[in-house]
């Protein structure tokens, strides 16, 4: 059975919070106490275990019943633990071996929640948790230390495991801390599931305590009675605390001044150093007096503290320094030391394992010291009282709108959310398409609804190239300028955007009816002509419309931007089909043609009323051309044209080297057959709609986007598998809704599925760079892909024929993306597909 008892303090009687704490954490005695337990594998004197004993002295103080579980109860922390904390002793010297014990503390205490704060301590109290089943409250895990760097390399097999366990398992706690923004976000990337609450909280000083112990008597002679400059360093004996860089420096100072250096702390390597000070001569000037209770009066009596590690999780030792008015160097070993120094407002940074760097930063601060109330004043931002409240609200479920960071759950629930609507907008249009395109396929012949099929391919690339790239620029535009409130570039940004693509529109269509006149192909009648120049007209509206969406979504009214296209379009082009059924006409190729044109400029009217809804704020008051603005986004939008054009002739080409290899008349099987593929892709699609502006909105305020990419590629991939399962029962189905002469085209349908998977696996990789300015980058991946498609297509088509089209589509579209997956990582860090590598 676990032992349970309570050690004397620090001054013997027990470590109350003061009044002032009591009020700075908003809690009265008395005011509902709770039970809080933290785990701790022993009470070693290293900064984890330090936060937790004053955490818990804290909660104690004010009422809370406290408890700290610990594998093994000794170590310099057990003296710092208060009379009103309950310490059970597990008699465990292995964490893993605490699972059991803390199961059954749960089961039967059943605390309102417990924390702990070390990786494999942290996977110990969530193992315990998942089975203790009358245990309700709540578990906190917190990171204090860098993940990664932090692991012990003489036990790989273990680390491996446990870096494995809390990837899997930090989805189940309540709430997950990083002690700096640097772990924060290596706690993103290497955690496979949705965590919960992931946020930031510092570590702290309890300064009205440390300040009274600072004038207490220290055993060291140098700082009683000083006459030369003492440097001091706290920690742990071990490699990851360079303290052999250290001891390096200041040999180098002594060549220059008188200097002495005290190190606090044990550890393994206390004789490795000692060796050390005698081969550099500095034995005599070195003191190592092992681990103290009381740091504070230390550091208040030294001239530099210095921070020598190579990596660190927060360096609350660092805040300890600057409570005790001590001038600071710290390596640039991670973020939570930089982030106390303010980026070197308040200490000096010196590079890490660098002796002669550490050296003269050592004499710049003896030089030039900043005075004792910049330091002190800094130091109370990471105060017990200000942090503790944190802390304590985190503990208790109790979230702070002001503090409290985005949860992301939340963002999942918002994309998957979001991204069903969509889905289910697509699908029913989809639907509405396909019975058109059916209906059409029924009443016109095969070869005639090849020519048919051949010239809406035709009208789709030149609508997709007149777009010049403002559909990407107004996703990426119009979010930041409405949320900052710049109406004015956000109407000339619209009215600029707006005439550009209709007159680009206008004069593409134009120019290509005109090229097909003069080619005059011989094998191809009339009909084809006729429709061709239709179509000329439809393209300037078709961009129009299609451009509407892009700002509908960059509003974020996704839906209703869809609604126009997805839905509208097919629903109106049905009913006219209708009508010619009814009338008992039987309508042509130029009558399909035209009911498309009156279509798409009846939804491109409604649209522009729809966007004066949507965009009250727009206004031509004032309306000038800014010829430099404009100048910027024409700059913007053309390598965005460039990165959009081969994205979309990957998509038609095939369909366009058909006709031109093996007549109009062969597109008819193959266009139905990729019609049904897309399906496959409507899950990245409907998601990237959704995360574009998050992106370009979390970018444009320097926050990570990575669990937006994360969570849509989660969602989009099990969306897409789902929809490749029903191809695979389903299939041959579906296709024969076109007729029965298209369901020998399935074999086309797998292989072009099996394309959209593999792209969708990667994530939204595009908006990843397209959203945060990278898009000279990503048009050198589409257009590297078009090359390919091009060349493929030249070379399967007469071999293949139509199955050549497929393979050389599905390869092109991952190619690309492996391309822009790698331009990710290059540019962001983020390895979508391999979230266990990280960038070097």
């Amino acid at each position: 059975m676990p032992i349970k008892r309570k050690p004397c303090c620090l001054d013997g009687g027990p470590i109350r919070a003061e009044k002032s704490v009591r009020r700075a954490l908003q809690i009265m005695p008395g005011s509902s106490p709770k039970h809080i337990c933290f785990f701790l594998p022993s009470l070693a004197g290293g900064g984890a275990e330090k936060l937790i004993v004053d955490l818990a002295n804290t909660f104690a103080g004010l009422d809370h019943r406290v408890s700290i579980l610990c594998g093994q109860a000794e170590g310099p922390n057990l003296s710092r633990v208060s009379e009103d904390v309950e310490i059970i002793d597990l008699q465990r010297s292995h964490v893993f071996a605490c699972i059991v014990p803390i199961w059954r503390y749960l089961n039967r205490e059943n605390p309102s929640a417990i924390m702990a704060n070390m990786s494999h301590a942290n996977v110990a109290v969530l193992l315990a948790s998942i089975f203790s089943f009358f245990f309700k409250g709540r578990v906190i895990v917190q990171e204090v230390a860098p993940i990664e760097k932090g692991r012990n390399e003489h036990n790989a097999f273990r680390e491996t495991m446990v870096l494995f366990l809390m990837r899997v398992l930090y989805s189940r706690a309540s709430s997950v801390i990083g002690i700096s923004q640097s772990i924060h976000e290596e706690i993103e990337r290497l955690i496979w599931l949705t965590v919960k609450d992931l946020r930031t909280i510092p570590g702290f000083v309890d300064i009205k305590l440390a300040t009274s112990h600072q004038d207490e008597a220290v055993p060291c002679p140098w700082l009683m009675e000083k006459n030369c400059p003492v440097i001091i360093a706290v920690g742990r004996m071990s490699s990851e605390k360079g303290f052999d860089t250290l001891l390096k420096s200041i040999a180098l100072v002594r060549e220059d001044r008188p200097v002495r250096l005290v190190i606090l702390g044990e550890g393994d390597l206390r004789g490795e150093l000692e060796a050390l000070t005698v081969d550099l001569g500095i034995a005599d000037d070195v003191l190592m007096p092992g681990f103290v209770d009381n740091p504070a009066a230390w550091l208040s009596r030294s001239d530099v503290f210095v921070l020598s590690s190579t990596f660190e999780g927060f360096g609350i030792v660092v805040a300890e320094a600057l409570s005790a008015r001590c001038n600071i160097i710290t390596t640039d070993c991670n973020q939570g030391p930089m982030d106390i120094i303010g980026g070197g407002e308040f200490g000096t940074i010196v590079p890490v394992n660098d002796p002669v760097g550490m050296a003269d930063g050592i004499k710049t601060r003896l030089d030039h010291p900043l005075s004792e109330e910049v330091l002190s004043t800094r130091a109370r931002e990471f105060d017990l009282s200000v942090v503790a409240q944190k802390y304590l609200d985190t503990i208790l479920g109790r979230i702070n709108a002001k503090e409290a960071l985005p949860q992301s759950d939340t963002m999942l629930q918002f994309i998957t959310g979001r991204s069903l609507r969509l889905l289910t907008v697509t699908s029913i249009g989809t639907f509405l398409a396909y019975v058109a395109q059916m209906t059409v396929a029924r009443i016109l012949d095969v070869e005639t609804f090849g020519y048919y099929a051949y010239i809406m391919t035709m009208l789709g690339v030149l609508t997709f190239i007149a777009q010049f790239g403002f559909d990407y620029l107004f996703m990426r535009f119009v979010p930041i300028y409405k949320a900052s409130g710049e109406v004015k570039k956000l109407s000339f940004c619209l009215v600029s955007g707006f005439a550009t693509v209709f007159a680009f529109g206008a004069i593409l269509s134009f120019v290509t009816g005109e090229f097909y006149v003069i080619a005059q192909f011989d094998q191809w009648p009339s009909i084809f002509f006729e429709g061709m120049w239709i179509g000329v007209f439809i393209v300037p509206l078709l961009v129009m419309l299609y451009v509407l969406q892009a700002v509908m979504t960059g509003c974020q009214k996704y839906v209703l931007g869809k609604m126009f296209t997805e839905i509208g379009r097919p629903l109106l082009y049905l009913l006219g089909i209708g009508a010619f059924i009814v009338l008992g006409v039987q309508p042509q190729l130029q009558d399909m043609l035209t009911l498309n044109l009156i279509v798409v400029a009846g939804l491109a009217v409604v649209g522009f009323f729809v966007l004066r809804k949507v965009l009250p704020e727009l206004t031509l008051k004032g309306f000038r051309i800014e010829t430099k603005l404009l100048k910027e986004w024409y700059g913007i939008s053309f390598p965005l044209f460039l990165y959009a054009i081969p994205t979309m002739l990957i998509l038609q080409i095939d369909t366009l080297f058909l006709g031109a290899i093996l007549g109009p008349g062969a597109v008819g099987t193959y266009w139905a057959a990729a019609k049904v593929a897309t399906l496959a892709a409507f899950p990245l699609y409907a998601v990237n709609t959704v995360v574009a502006p998050m992106i370009a909105k979390n970018h444009a305020q320097g926050e990570s986007f990575l669990s937006v990419m994360r969570h849509s590629t989660f969602f989009s991939v099990i969306m897409c598998l789902g929809v490749c399962v029903v191809f695979l029962g389903f299939g041959e189905t579906i296709l024969g809704l076109f007729g029965p002469e298209y369901v020998a085209a399935m074999p086309i349908v797998y292989v072009l599925a099996a394309g959209y998977l593999l792209a969708t696996l990667l994530g939204p990789v595009d908006y990843a760079l397209v959203m945060t300015g990278y898009e000279k980058f990503s048009a050198f991946a589409t257009g590297a892909g078009l090359l390919l498609c091009v060349a493929l297509n030249y070379i399967l088509i007469p071999e293949y024929q139509t199955m050549g089209a497929a393979f050389a589509t599905a390869a092109s579209l991952v190619m690309i993306r492996v391309i822009l997956m790698l331009g990710v990582w290059r540019y962001h860090g983020i390895l979508m597909f391999m979230p266990m590598l990280k960038k070097r």
